[in-house]
């Protein structure tokens, strides 16, 4: 209790037509709160040795792409 969580992200879009559009998107953070039961590595709950890994960790998640919906 009393720890914090900083997350700092933007992204943009744009529309290549109706339907379709590319975008990018940045997040980064501390997770300073990070434990075994909040905490997801590559999809999977995390085992208690990776949580206390991840403890103070800072991150950076890097998105870009196309959209089209059918």
């Amino acid at each position: 209790i009393g720890n914090k969580n900083t997350i700092t992200g933007v992204g943009v879009e744009y529309d290549l037509s109706k339907r379709t559009y590319l975008y990018a998107r940045y997040q980064g953070g501390k997770a300073e709160a990070a434990n075994c039961s909040t905490t997801y590595v590559n999809g999977a709950v995390c085992s208690a040795t990776t949580a206390g890994a991840l403890t103070d960790a800072t991150y950076n998640l890097t998105a870009v792409g196309v959209s089209h919906a059918f």
